[in-house]
């Protein structure tokens, strides 16, 4: 599934760590061992996938970020200006979020943690993690909007 033998290594280890930490999870009247434990390797093998694949958008993102030869400087000029009002904008919309929005958005973006990373780490269930990043986003993108039609 994840087309790496590394990373099928680390997502089988995650999954022992994981149940090494929490032998509680397995409830055996719904169903086998064997079941439970492979469906928790193919979850996080769904998220080792996702996330590489995210990191390897953002590089090539980043590749592509080489500034043209013979570029219109007046471009960059107005460019450069429209990106730091922006990106006052979105700080100020990050403002509003509440500290527990904000910081699953920064492990989820910055950490590159999966949901099921953060609920693990943060020692809350998967459902709270779901609801404040989907809270979360919803605030960003009325507070941009807002900024973008004003």
């Amino acid at each position: 599934m994840t087309a790496q033998e590394l990373i099928a290594q680390e997502v089988v280890q995650d999954a022992f760590l994981a149940l090494w930490r929490a032998p509680e999870s397995f409830d055996p009247t719904r169903g086998a061992f064997r079941s439970f434990f492979l469906s928790l390797v193919h979850h996080r093998a769904v998220d080792a996938v996702r996330r590489e694949e995210r990191l390897r958008k953002r590089t090539e993102r980043a590749a592509n970020l080489e500034p043209l030869t013979g570029e219109d400087h007046a471009e960059n000029v107005v460019e450069h200006a429209y990106l730091a009002v922006r990106r006052k904008e979105v700080l100020d919309a990050l403002g509003i979020l509440s500290p527990d929005q904000r910081q699953v958005l920064d492990m989820a973006d910055f950490g590159c943690k999966t949901q099921a990373g953060i609920a693990e780490e943060r020692q809350i269930p998967i459902g709270t993690v779901k609801t404040r990043t989907l809270a979360a986003m919803r605030k960003l993108r009325a507070a941009l909007s807002e900024k973008e039609s004003a």
